[in-house]
This record gives structure tokens, sequence and C-alpha cells, in this order.
């Protein structure tokens, strides 16, 4: 975890964003760790409090691609923008 805390400490001043959550699942101990850093005009704050993660947000992702590489032919243009996050919605948009 040490070594995630390094990483995202180089990496979070550069970003748009103004905080991170990093989980990591260790099927071999039977843990799950967390970490929340948000970004501060003195720096890098880390929480270790525990963060829950919707799991349907991050397998989604995961299994789209995978349906696109198994059978890339099936896949139109417009449904690879939207595998690339580029689908033209504004970010700000309502639905």
């Amino acid at each position: 975890m040490e070594k995630l805390k390094q990483i995202v400490s180089t990496l979070l001043p550069h970003m748009p964003a103004d905080a991170v959550s990093v989980g990591v699942i260790d099927f071999n101990q039977k843990s799950f760790k967390t970490f929340e850093a948000t970004k501060s005009e003195e720096g890098i704050n880390f929480s270790n409090g525990e963060i829950y993660f919707d799991l349907a947000s991050l397998t989604k992702p995961l299994t789209n691609s995978l349906s696109y590489f198994l059978n890339p032919k099936k896949f139109e243009q417009d449904m690879l923008l939207c595998l690339s996050h580029r689908g033209g919605l504004p970010a700000w948009g309502l639905l």
C-alpha cells in the first residue's frame, strides 16, 4: 500500500481530479485494504478509513472491453466511442 500511496502522491497533483480512492484485494491473504487521497493546498492527505466500491461500476468496463476483444466486428463506430468514454454526452448533462 505504501508504494501505491507514493504513486498517488506523484500523480494526483497533476490530475484534474481532487481525490482518488484505491482498493486492493489480496485473495491469498483474504484481505481488502483501502485508502483515499485528497488534494489540498498543503499537499496530499491520506485517509485509511473503510471505503466501499460499487462493483458494477468496476466490472462493467471490463466486461464491455472483453466483449469487444472477443468479437470486435460486432461493434459499430458509435459503440466504440462509448467504450472509450467519448460518446458525446457532456460531463454535466442530466440523463
